[in-house]
């Protein structure tokens, strides 16, 4: 068996969204209000691996949210419903037909109990892990910084409006057309 190895439950989390197929957390975005809401501004069937983790300390922040995103993990795999977590990770270990990540992942659940862990790393710790920082207040919606594979502002057009707004000059008038007879 292997050890556990996560020291803060947004490894965790990030874990639990790597194992689970994204179509399944699609799916659980489009159903569950939370979730729609915490991902709001994206459609359920766009959403991708890294959109998903990246959500991941709104689910290390929140019991709720975590012990959802487990239930989900695990009703994917089959395991049984048992209402201690650790022993459900356990059960869901020892299902024959399951990838062997997946049995790692689930092995290594099993032996901790995630809400006993920090949602993140200690301030004191924070030059061990620099992309681990302290935890701010949980928000509504999680915050999408432009990427690396985001054009630059400049880059971008902006939207024309479709009204035409006349100039007016102080030059000789236009010349009208006259009219057909």
């Amino acid at each position: 068996m292997p050890e556990a190895r996560f020291e803060t439950r947004r490894e965790a989390v990030q874990a639990i969204f790597a194992g689970t197929l994204v179509h399944i957390l699609r799916k659980e975005a489009s159903r569950n209000r939370d979730w729609a809401a915490l991902y709001g501004g994206f459609r359920p069937d766009s959403l991708t691996l890294p959109l998903f983790q990246r959500g991941a300390l709104a689910f290390a922040n929140s019991e709720k949210r975590l012990l959802n995103l487990c239930a989900v993990f695990l009703d994917s795999l089959g395991a049984p419903q048992n209402p201690e977590l650790s022993a459900r990770f356990a059960a869901a270990a020892a299902i024959p037909d399951l990838k062997e990540e997946q049995r790692d992942l689930c092995s290594a659940l099993s032996q901790v109990n995630l809400l006993d862990l920090p949602p993140v790393v200690p301030a004191e710790h924070k030059d061990a892990s620099p992309s681990l920082a302290v935890a701010p207040e949980p928000s509504s919606k999680i915050d999408l910084a432009p990427s690396e594979a985001d054009p630059p502002p400049s880059a971008v057009r902006p939207k024309r409006s479709r009204k035409v707004t006349p100039v007016v000059t102080d030059a000789e008038p236009a010349p009208s057309i006259p009219a057909k007879d």
